[in-house]
């Protein structure tokens, strides 16, 4: 059974969505620290109870039952981060204007916002995210957006200027910088342009939601930024419920390498996708041999297997889902080129070469 509090339909000129999931401690942080920021636009929050057990979603519901700006939405179960999203959106009537996807164990500066906006305006933009620090050290970054480590494995993709001093950052970086992928912990998207593209994956549950919408962003002949002179603070991680176990690594390797074989199947051009889909299932599959053998565990390269199978059984799926996405492509696979390249340009300016 869904619950929705607040008045219907939006209006807003942002709709900002907060996913939680068991998420108690951290979630009256995020709330406030977005309520209490400037926007100069219209705008609503809405948080997204993804069925949480610890008694969250009935905290917020009294907490902002009579808050105009805030909607507290639960499902009925955990849909994952972009299945929650989806169902979330799809129940409010897909809000137009700008539309922001955050965890809720993060906090926004003050003026997170209008360097997002500034963005935008540079044209042809689909989404902008800011530079997300740590939570407990703010001025250490956790992650500046997705880069791309090769042209022929886009799966190979890292966090941009992680760990870095985000002072020193922001004075190297003047304005916004393109990027694969805003950081997943906050980003924001024009509503039309998410639309366009075709949303979120339902099938990831988990992982790699970044890099199958930033393709398809790229692809489609849009732009992904991060605006440096905005930023956020994430713990990471704080949805996560019991110790970790193998059960849980099995879990993970299987949702991750499951997640990288579709993007590939589902979003690249022809002319390329048998020889990036040869590598990056060959580094898949290498990668989990490796690691099966080093810890002892023959099930991290069952898990592998176990994603293969999976992508083979649902080759009918991907494939009416790429005839979607493949009418609405405009660029071509050396689009991704410019990603790697303004990696190499941000460091050696950096470093004075």
């Amino acid at each position: 059974m869904f619950k929705l509090s607040g008045q219907p339909g939006l209006g807003s000129e942002l709709t900002i969505l907060v996913l939680s999931y068991n998420n108690i401690r951290h979630v009256d942080a995020c709330m406030d620290s977005f309520l209490s920021a400037q926007y100069g636009v219209d705008f609503r929050v809405v948080v997204v109870d993804n069925a949480s057990t610890d008694g969250s979603l009935e905290h917020l519901l009294a907490r902002y039952a009579s808050n105009p700006r805030v909607k507290v939405l639960g499902l009925d179960r955990n849909h994952g981060f972009g299945g929650g999203i989806m169902k979330a959106l799809e129940l409010l009537g897909f809000p137009s204007g700008y539309l922001a996807f955050s965890n809720a164990d993060l906090r926004v500066d003050p003026g997170w916002f209008p360097p997002i906006m500034d963005a935008f305006r540079l044209g042809d933009v689909a989404a902008v995210g800011p530079v997300v620090c740590y939570y407990h050290k703010p001025g250490v970054i956790q992650g500046a957006g997705k880069i791309l480590r090769s042209r022929w494995v886009p799966t190979m993709n890292a966090d941009y200027a992680k760990n870095e001093d985000y002072y020193t950052f922001l004075r190297a970086h003047t304005g916004p910088f393109p990027v694969l992928y805003p950081d997943g912990a906050l980003v924001v998207f024009d509503s039309e342009a998410f639309k366009a593209i075709g949303g979120f994956d339902t099938s990831f549950f988990l992982y790699r939601e970044q890099m199958d919408l930033g393709l398809r962003i790229w692809l489609s002949g849009r732009r992904a930024l991060t605006a440096p002179a905005s930023r956020a603070y994430h713990v990471g991680g704080a949805s996560s419920v019991g110790r970790y176990t193998r059960s849980l690594t099995h879990r993970n390797y299987y949702l991750s390498h499951k997640n990288n074989i579709r993007a590939i199947l589902k979003d690249l051009p022809i002319s390329v996708l048998p020889p990036v889909l040869g590598l990056v299932s060959l580094r898949l599959l290498v990668y989990s041999m490796l690691k099966s053998v080093a810890v002892r565990d023959p099930l991290i390269l069952l898990a592998t297997v176990r994603a293969a199978a999976w992508n083979i059984a649902n080759l009918g799926d991907t494939m009416a889902e790429r005839a979607k996405f493949r009418r609405a492509a405009c660029r071509g696979y050396w689009v991704l080129e410019q990603l790697i390249k303004a990696e190499f340009d941000v460091v050696a300016s950096k470093s004075g070469r």
